[in-house]
């Protein structure tokens, strides 16, 4: 078994491999950090970030960046987490003129600016990002990141904004991760009474725990505290015949007790 990108994954199947279908672990996209405008004043405003997310033709960049191998999606809750909702799916359609008119809105008729770190792992993604953003006024200053510091960086309260694959873990896993005001993907402490009200809820468990999941997802996408883009398909390629083998959730390569020998 093995681990491949998209652009090798064609390879492999000519070569009679099979890869696990349906094998989704990691989302990626833009998380904006400075939600209350601590470094750019223009984040504070949901208008310019729905904006931002509207100005994104998904599917074009899924085609060019993964060789259409994922799903565009406007939420960073996968289908298994418990907080999917299937009409967020495609909230933020492609729709330029849509984010024109919300940036005049907010008095950014002319234009503004957003600073992005780039690591090499993410320049050609952050280089298609500032290319389509550029149609709507939006100018992205791309500025060179040290990998090594990358995350800490992010955490540390550097980055108003940053790019990268993050897993799309279990309801209460992506909250602490990404949501929550303790979360390590928001070092702004970003919060408000109706989120956390909800997210207590899902903490609590019990009946109303999905619905409050479902809702703590409506929440962050209706108010675009990030610009996903799509889920990236996992692409593990293994020889069918000599074993059978089916994907693990949540895990970026199945355990050894998913593999069992081809009849």
């Amino acid at each position: 078994r093995t681990t491949l990108d998209a652009r090798t994954a064609d390879q492999a199947e000519a070569a009679g491999l099979a890869i696990i279908p349906d094998y989704q672990v990691d989302w990626t996209g833009v998380t904006f950090f400075d939600r209350d405008g601590a470094i750019n004043p223009a984040l504070a405003d949901v208008r310019v970030r729905q904006a931002i997310n509207y100005a994104i033709d998904r599917e074009t960049l899924l085609e060019q960046l993964q060789l259409g191998r994922g799903t565009a999606t406007s939420q960073v809750f996968g289908p298994e987490s418990g907080a999917f909702v299937d009409d967020l799916e495609d909230l933020y359609s492609f729709d330029p003129e849509k984010a024109r008119e919300l940036l005049s809105e907010a008095g950014y008729e002319d234009g503004l600016e957003i600073t992005l770190p780039v690591i090499d792992g993410f320049a050609t993604q952050i280089t298609a990002i500032a290319q389509q953003l550029s149609e709507v006024g939006i100018t992205v200053n791309q500025v060179s990141a040290v990998p090594a510091n990358y995350v800490a960086d992010a955490v540390q309260q550097k980055f108003e904004a940053f790019n990268f694959n993050l897993f799309q873990g279990e309801a209460w896993v992506a909250i602490n991760q990404i949501i929550a005001p303790n979360a390590t993907f928001n070092p702004f402490q970003t919060t408000s009474p109706e989120l956390e009200e909800l997210i207590s809820t899902v903490q609590q468990g019990g009946d109303d725990s999905d619905a409050a999941a479902q809702d703590v997802n409506r929440y962050v996408t209706e108010n675009a505290w990030f610009m996903p883009l799509y889920r990236i398909d996992q692409i593990s390629v293994y020889n069918p015949e000599k074993i059978t083998v089916e994907a693990q959730i949540q895990s970026a390569m199945p355990a050894l007790y998913n593999f069992a020998p081809a009849e």
